[in-house]
């Protein structure tokens, strides 16, 4: 069960402005809180350990502020059914499934501290607009962010580090615009873009096992002064009629296997500004 929160409201009697703050939750059996259908939720300061972590649903809209979510069996923050989720200022550590994960719902996600997860530290699925900004990511199970599903996703100032797969992964027809993230050691390639649209702009990828940069499957992308060191294997690789434009002054840094590796490519590659 539940700890806190509503679940199942009757219908025509709505919640607004609940208030859960300074609690701590030590295993509870479900979500240490609830919230169906509650506008104007705020969750602030508590200390979650174990459990399955928040749910936020059926057109919630809630702030998920300043919490300690350690331990949890599901997830940090899950917002499902067309909810809204600004999730600020929150650590997550150790969580089994995903951090941050939001599901035909929208959020806003800045600040917000991510160690170990076992899946996605972020997925956005089907999330019309999602900006997941200033973020730290560490030990990501799989990506650092995935977005799928025709989300358009804004992803500024993060850092993300040692994710097992890739750092930032963009597929399903999302759209993508990445800004000065840094993503270091990532087991895959830095950042892959699925088919789509992407902007890439002063972003630094360091020591990823693969490519810098990915694109596959008509994936338009287009790069502004971006920063690719030490990669595995090239910096920018770009198959299945992927379009690159560059702008600016892209630069790739002691690849083992090519600057550039272009398979069936169009674009204009402009100053790629390629040296050591």
């Amino acid at each position: 069960a539940e700890v806190a929160g509503v679940h199942h409201l009757p219908q025509g009697d709505p919640a607004s402005n609940l208030r859960i703050a300074d609690c701590s939750f030590l295993n509870p059996h479900g979500f240490a809180v609830y919230m169906y259908g509650v506008t104007n939720g705020r969750i602030e300061n508590c200390d979650q350990t174990g459990g399955l972590g928040i749910l936020l649903s059926n057109q919630s809209s809630t702030r998920v502020a300043g919490n300690e979510v350690s331990g949890s069996k599901q997830y940090g923050v899950f917002a499902r059914n067309g909810s809204h989720a600004s999730i600020v200022g929150n650590r997550f550590a150790n969580t089994a499934l995903r951090a941050i994960h939001i599901e035909q719902s929208t959020t806003t996600a800045t600040d917000n501290t991510i160690a170990t997860t076992g899946d996605n530290a972020i997925l956005l699925n089907g999330s019309g607009k999602a900006v997941v900004d200033r973020n730290v990511v560490t030990g990501a199970g799989k990506n650092g962010i995935l977005a799928m599903a025709k989300t358009t996703l804004y992803a500024r100032d993060n850092t993300i580090t040692s994710a097992k797969s890739h750092g930032i992964y963009s597929t399903g027809g999302s759209s993508l615009n990445a800004a000065r993230n840094t993503i270091r050691s990532a087991q895959n390639n830095g950042i892959v873009l699925d088919g789509g649209s992407a902007t890439l702009a002063n972003n630094k990828i360091v020591s990823s096992k693969l490519h810098g940069v990915y694109a596959m499957n008509s994936a338009k992308v287009t790069a502004t002064s971006n920063t690719i060191e030490a990669p595995g294997a090239c910096g920018f690789s770009f198959t299945g009629k992927a379009k690159l434009t560059a702008n600016g002054k892209n630069v790739v840094k002691k690849p083992v296997a090519a600057y550039v590796e272009m398979v069936y490519p169009e674009g204009d590659f402009g100053n790629l500004g390629l040296g050591n």
